[in-house]
Order: structure tokens, then C-alpha cells, then sequence
């Protein structure tokens, strides 16, 4: 399995260059993995619930950009655009280690959200067998 260096390594040795509109795609979906980093970094120190979903809808936000760019990436080599045609591989490698680290990135939402589950869970066995239910300000 290459990585995301790997590739960006060998597209860098094939002197090859990205159409303007491939370069801006990749461009775009890395900016959108850029703010994803900085709000799982935000749901990891605050461990929000409501960070968290946003999380989850940026990955299935991403999801559905990535589909949209491989279309449009196929639509370019269905033209014969030459600089596509070269670097089909490269765009679609790129594209997808981006996904995958969106895809780990939200993986944070998934504890949060889990956590939250299990203290849900926690406090409603506790109420029904008569115990406090201790909050996060400290109160019962």
C-alpha cells in the first residue's frame, strides 16, 4: 500500500502536472481535510456531542465531494485531456488517501458519541435501581 508521500514523491519524478481543474479539486478536498483536522482536534479536548455529529456530517459531506470529484475526473478523461490522462493515478491515489484520513479523523466522533452512549446508559440503570446520578458540574 503506497502512501500519500509515495505518490506525491513519484508524481513529483514524472514532471507531470495536474489539469487546473484536477490541481483545484485536490486543492479544495485537501482544504476541506485541513478543517476537519482542526474540529476532530476540537471534539478530542472538548469531547462534545454536538462537535461530534458536526464530525460525522463533514465526513458524509466529504463522501459525497469525493464522488462528485471522481466524476468529474472521469468526465475529463472521457475529453482525452491529456494532462488527466497522465496523472489519472496520481489524482485518484491523492483523492483517496485523502478520504482516508477524513475517514480516521471522524473515527474521533465515533468514541465521543460512544462515550456519551455508555454515561446515557450508565445513569439510566443508576436512576432505575434508586442511586444518584452524578453530573458532570459535580451535583447529583
Amino acid at each position: 500500500d503506497k502512501s500519500l508521500i509515495d505518490i506525491v514523491d513519484k508524481k513529483i519524478r514524472s514532471r507531470t502536472a495536474f489539469s487546473d481543474q484536477g490541481e483545484a479539486e485536490l486543492k479544495r478536498l485537501y482544504a476541506y481535510v485541513v478543517e476537519t483536522s482542526k474540529l476532530a482536534a476540537a471534539v478530542t479536548m472538548n469531547w462534545d456531542p454536538d462537535e461530534a455529529e458536526t464530525l460525522l456530517e463533514r465526513k458524509r459531506a466529504y463522501k459525497r465531494m469525493v464522488g462528485e470529484s471522481s466524476q468529474r475526473h472521469l468526465q475529463r478523461l472521457r475529453q482525452g485531456d491529456p494532462l488527466s490522462l497522465k496523472t489519472s493515478s496520481f489524482h485518484l491515489d491523492i483523492i483517496g488517501d485523502f478520504q482516508r484520513v477524513n475517514s480516521l479523523l471522524a473515527g474521533i466522533a465515533y468514541s465521543v458519541l460512544g462515550h456519551h452512549a455508555d454515561d446515557d446508559q450508565h445513569e439510566t440503570s443508576e436512576v432505575q435501581a434508586g442511586q444518584p446520578v452524578a453530573r458532570r458540574g459535580g451535583a447529583a
